[in-house]
């Protein structure tokens, strides 16, 4: 029975007789026939008009290639089209965290911003992995349960009904569709068909637009490691290809920032040789190698990650890295052994890096270990053809007929460019002590406070001559071999590092010495040729 049809008599009594009840029922029969017309009408017209919305939402949806486009249509459309106050998805699924993927609401409404993990009608429809409609959320015995999240929050936001279904794709479900009203209302069942609708288009077009971005990010990967490995070919100079490396897999990544640290076994130190996303000041920083993640990569040989980057046991000793929220450190390996570390990191603590993430950082990592060794050899063949400059020089000089000055002077020059110094001095026994008798680029200050004798706060050069070895400083400043006021005149001449030769001069009061000096640090690494020059 869907409705009834009464007549009445208002003047008087009236004995109703079977032949006006036969019209009564035949008149009935026609309303009712009428009705279900119109209700089947309205109801075509509805689902008509249902059907032209989602087919508009999916045309929409479907015709962007662009993730944040699609969500962002999608709410647009299904929010002013319904007449809700609010509309928002939320990705994610069961178990992991759901952020607010993309929102819409009426003007006067406040976002959701942090507030979506305690939203419980979402939460419910989660977790049943379907749709949950409430008429008013104040008095939904369903959503007492404490662990669904927060029926004040909802209230806060101003919303007094709810609808939320599960976005599912293939039979997983990757996020929640859900609609608000800031009144209780209760919800039809054309407004569930229409919501499960619009998830399953919008599941349909999340899934290909992901889809199109992973094809996007593995071809830039590729074409990333192709010019990566171009410019290993290209570029020899070992700081620029670790720069351009840890630009490239910084913005592949989308990380924050990354870091490049190489490893110094003999010292069991990592020192840090380009960044991207950090202070510069980081580069030459060193720490202990079994330390941080860095420190775990090297002993293990092979990546690591952390998605509790804040409370590994002993972090990086820097405060660079404090705030990071998650990261990965792979190795740089050659012919078995750890050359050193390339690394990345997130402060967004929504951020996970993937398998893929990783697969790309290890082989970033093995193009760094390959433009490391390339590196080395190129400086290795370098540092030899600077040695046979020099013994070119200093032959020609003594093939001349020049003075002894002359001659010194060339031997200086030979030195500093063959352990690839910026300035040099020769200094030979004298009555009063070692003297300079050569120079070559010597910087005023340096060679005014050479002049003559040697200072008699550099009892570690003299010593160095009287026994006849050799002295390295990396970094003057701060050896404590040397005064502090060496450490002054080494920081306001510019020269950081020192190599000291001894000279062996027939028939003097002692040995002479030859000084290198650069402007950075790096004149240790050059000894192993020194006891050659020093011939």
């Amino acid at each position: 029975m869907i409705a009834v049809l009464s007549i009445a008599s208002t003047n008087d009594h009236h004995a109703f007789s079977t032949d006006e009840v036969g019209p009564m029922r035949a008149l009935a029969a026609e309303a009712t026939l009428a009705l279900e017309r119109a209700r089947s009408a309205a109801a075509l017209t509805g689902a008509v008009e249902r059907e032209r919305l989602i087919a508009r939402i999916g045309r929409r949806v479907m015709s962007e290639f662009d993730l944040d486009a699609v969500q962002r249509i999608a709410v647009e459309e299904t929010g002013r089209s319904v007449g809700v106050d609010r509309c928002f998805i939320r990705l994610g699924e069961p178990g992991e965290p759901m952020p607010i993927a993309a929102e819409w609401h009426v003007e006067g409404l406040e976002p959701i911003a942090n507030a979506a993990p305690v939203l419980p009608v979402a939460n419910l429809a989660a977790r049943r992995r379907e749709t949950v409609a409430i008429a008013n959320v104040a008095d939904a015995a369903e959503l007492a349960d404490e662990s669904l999240g927060s029926v004040e929050a909802l209230l806060a936001l101003g919303t007094r009904a709810e609808l939320a279904t599960p976005i599912i794709v293939f039979d997983r479900m990757i996020g929640i569709f859900a609609l608000h009203r800031a009144r209780p209302v209760q919800w039809t069942d054309a407004d569930v068909a229409l919501a499960e609708a619009v998830a399953r288009e919008l599941g349909l077009a999340i899934h290909t637009a992901r889809l199109l971005r992973e094809n996007e990010r593995r071809l830039g990967q590729q074409a990333a490691l192709l010019n990566a490995a171009q410019v290993l070919t290209s570029e020899l100079r070992l700081e620029t290809v670790l720069q351009l490396l840890v630009d490239q897999v910084s913005e592949l990544l989308s990380a924050d920032a990354a870091d490049c640290y190489l490893y110094d076994r003999g010292r069991a130190l990592l020192r840090c040789a380009a960044v991207h996303g950090l202070d510069p000041g980081i580069v030459g920083f060193e720490f202990p190698a079994d330390r941080g993640l860095a420190g775990a990569a090297v002993q293990e040989g092979a990546p690591i990650v952390s998605n509790q980057y804040p409370v590994i046991p002993e972090p990086v000793p820097h405060p660079s890295y404090r705030d990071f929220a998650e990261a990965v450190v792979a190795p740089m390996g050659w012919s078995g052994e750890i050359r050193g570390v390339l690394g990345v990191g997130t402060r967004d603590p929504h951020r996970r890096f993937e398998s893929a993430d990783i697969d790309l950082l290890t082989g970033f990592a093995s193009l760094a270990s390959l433009a490391l060794r390339n590196a080395e050899i190129f400086e290795e063949r370098e540092r030899q053809a600077r040695i046979q400059r020099g013994f070119s020089h200093v032959a020609a000089v003594l093939g001349e007929s020049v003075s002894l000055e002359q001659t010194l002077d060339a031997v200086g020059q030979a030195a500093a460019e063959t352990l690839g110094g910026s300035s040099a001095a020769v200094l030979l026994p004298r009555p009063r002590g070692l003297e300079l008798a050569g120079s070559y680029a010597l910087p005023p200050r340096l060679a005014s406070e050479l002049a003559g004798r040697l200072p008699v706060d550099a009892e570690v050069l003299v010593d160095a001559a009287r026994d006849g070895r050799m002295l390295s400083a990396s970094l003057v400043e701060g050896d404590d071999r040397f005064t502090s006021a060496w450490h002054d005149f080494a920081a306001e001449t510019g020269f950081a590092s020192l190599l000291a030769a001894p000279v062996a001069v027939p028939r003097a009061l002692g040995n002479g010495l030859v000084l290198v000096s650069s402007p950075g640090p790096g004149a240790s690494a050059t000894t192993t040729s020194s006891s050659r020059v020093s011939s």
